[in-house]
């Protein structure tokens, strides 16, 4: 009873950090919100999983966890003014304090500590989803995958009536927001592509599962391939570039699960159908495609925020390596090494190559924890796309931690040209597919509760 209680928290956590944790910016109250919300769900995870041995493949993952905390806080360790003022990039700001007639104190690595204290709690959420899901049972993980897609298709029918309805429609939540396309329960319209994108693995592991089933779940699978129409069309309302790509290389990733699902037989329908779902969704897109998105392809990227915003973030990167400027200090560090050649009529919140950024901000110490992420995820990911498995790996075997190992790398891949994990709703997916990649625990915990 109490595990299933627990599951069912998880599900109303998600549900929330998906409806309204799709904002960035520092004065949306909402992604505060599911912080709040994230720390019973942490208390309650961490219950869960006292008294009980850390299993060998966790390992690896709970010490990059903790090293993301860790950074943060190292980061927030007040140094003498001696240590603090001969770090990298402080010259100028020791500068500016003596033009003032003021003396360096105690301070931080941090140039920005209150930002720092902020990002280490929206680490929050993601990490209680995480260890939640290491205690759930493979209903209550299964549970969670198909609320994403529930929540993938509201977002499909309100993201098209924000088109339909224009840039006043009341549908558009956020004040600052893209006017014109799909936005759905973001701010950002690529940010809903991110989660379109995510549909295909999950939509794919569901239909698998479906197939492995006597008799075959026929409707079920009906209902998966047309949810991947959908998050292809919905990919589309978003005029997201990279979104269209990421889908191209989604589909393909799809077509993969089911060729290492072991359904040898069906193989060549199962090629044959990708094929006919790849020339559907060209048929269907290629006016919006031809129509919208190639013509900001024609714009030119020179116009684009991102590559300015990449030169000064990675003179900034030079500048306060090897400890970086702090979490959450990206905007004044930016401001402070923008050049005329550089600035623009658009407020930069972000790097917009989230990779780059966190080398900003954390310096080698923390790319030495998305290095440790790199080699986890890759050792993990390798060993489920090797793993020889029947249909029935499907319900929570190999093809489960594949479809994961694609959100994952997709949502990485897409990192490096925007920051859909600086939202609450898009790192607890994230989080939830790391959770995935790791065989369920659940027997263990409610032992542990009885």
């Amino acid at each position: 009873m109490t595990s299933r209680l627990f599951s069912f928290a998880c599900a109303g956590f998600l549900l929330t950090a998906l409806l309204i944790g799709g904002a960035t910016r520092e004065e949306v109250i909402a992604p505060d919100i599911v912080g709040l919300l994230a720390l019973p769900l942490l208390g309650w995870a961490i219950w869960r999983l006292r008294d009980r041995p850390v299993e060998r493949s966790e390992r690896l993952a709970f010490a990059i966890l903790a090293g993301c905390f860790l950074v943060g806080l190292i980061q927030l360790i007040p140094l003498p003014p001696g240590l603090w003022t001969a770090l990298p990039g402080r010259g100028r700001i020791v500068d500016d304090l003596a033009a003032a007639g003021l003396t360096p104190g105690w301070a931080p690595i941090s140039l920005r500590p209150q930002a720092t204290v902020s990002a280490l709690l929206c680490l929050i959420p993601a990490a209680a989803l995480f260890l939640a899901s290491r205690t759930l049972d493979q209903p209550g993980r299964r549970r969670l995958v198909l609320l994403i897609l529930g929540v993938g298709i509201a977002s499909a029918v309100v993201g098209g009536l924000q088109v339909v309805g224009g840039p006043d429609s009341p549908l558009r939540f956020y004040a600052v927001t893209n006017p014109e396309p799909a936005v759905g329960f973001f701010a950002n319209r690529n940010h809903l592509a991110s989660l379109f994108v995510c549909l295909v693995p999950f939509a794919a592991l569901e239909a698998l599962e479906a197939a492995a089933r006597r008799p075959v779940g026929r409707v079920r699978i009906a209902i998966m391939l047309a949810l991947v129409l959908l998050a292809g069309a919905g990919v589309l309302m978003t005029q997201s570039r990279a979104g269209a790509l990421l889908l191209g290389l989604g589909l393909l990733g799809a077509v993969a699960m089911g060729w290492r699902a072991g359904l040898a037989k069906d193989r060549g329908r199962l090629v044959l159908a990708g094929g006919v779902l790849l020339l559907g969704l060209a048929a269907v897109s290629a006016p919006l495609v031809f129509g919208s998105v190639f013509d900001r392809l024609g714009g030119g990227f020179d116009t684009e925020i991102r590559i300015p915003a990449a030169q000064v973030a990675s003179g900034a990167a030079l500048t306060y390596a090897p400890f970086g400027s702090g979490l959450g200090s990206f905007v004044p560090i930016y401001m402070m090494h923008e050049t005329s050649g550089s600035m623009q009529n658009t407020y930069v919140n972000h790097a917009h190559d989230d990779w780059l950024e966190l080398l900003v901000e954390t310096g080698l110490l923390g790319a030495a924890v998305m290095a440790a992420f790199l080699v986890w995820f890759g050792r993990t990911a390798l060993r489920a796309w090797r793993q020889r498995s029947g249909p029935d790996a499907s319900r929570g075997g190999g093809t489960g931690a594949r479809a994961a190992s694609l959100v994952i790398g997709l949502l990485l891949a897409h990192s490096l040209v925007d920051y859909p994990l600086r939202t609450p709703a898009m790192m607890c997916v994230f989080a939830l597919a790391c959770g995935l990649m790791l065989a369920p625990r659940a027997a263990s915990a409610d032992r542990a509760e009885s």
